[in-house]
């Protein structure tokens, strides 16, 4: 049986496209297209809480790690990660990243918040000079991520942490 796939509840930036990407919600400014914006908000699917699923810090580290094998980036500079909140009560950790991919760079933020069902993760990616011009719009966003619903058991889940 396949769990159904959930997304963490939150605001939007006014205006801005819904896409789908494989297993991410991708929204991007108005006015844009998958082809043509240079700057997304990626809201990744809930990943239960589980005794062995590693600290978010660890699982942001992981994902870069991941990206970077997948697509050959290179990582110019990387934060050390910081505590953040959520207006709704929510915290959990940022790190930024410079990525240098062929000719250009990419700026990233990750935000992982901590509930006790679950983790629940935003991204907002954009291209050196759009960066500033939207991150507002990403903290706005992200500070109106909602507490999970408490669910049932998940420890049929467990093999995703093995």
């Amino acid at each position: 049986m396949t769990e159904p796939v959930t997304y963490p509840t939150l605001v939007p930036p006014p205006g801005w496209n819904r896409h789908v990407v494989g297993t991410q919600l991708r929204y991007l400014p108005p006015g844009t297209t998958p082809a043509t914006a240079r700057v997304a908000i990626v809201v990744s699917p809930r990943i239960p809480r589980l005794p062995r699923l590693p600290a978010p810090a660890t699982l942001i580290a992981q994902t870069l790690d991941a990206e970077r094998a997948r697509a050959g980036f290179t990582v110019v500079a990387q934060s050390a990660p910081r505590e953040v909140h959520t207006a709704t009560g929510l915290t959990g950790v940022e790190v930024t990243a410079r990525l240098r991919m062929g000719d250009g760079v990419e700026r990233r933020i990750y935000d992982l918040f901590e509930g006790p069902t679950c983790y629940q993760g935003i991204s907002y990616l954009a291209a050196e000079g759009e960066h500033d011009v939207h991150e507002a719009a990403f903290r706005a966003a992200a500070a109106t991520i909602e507490p999970a619903p408490a669910s049932g058991d998940v420890s049929a889940l467990a093999h995703w942490t093995e």
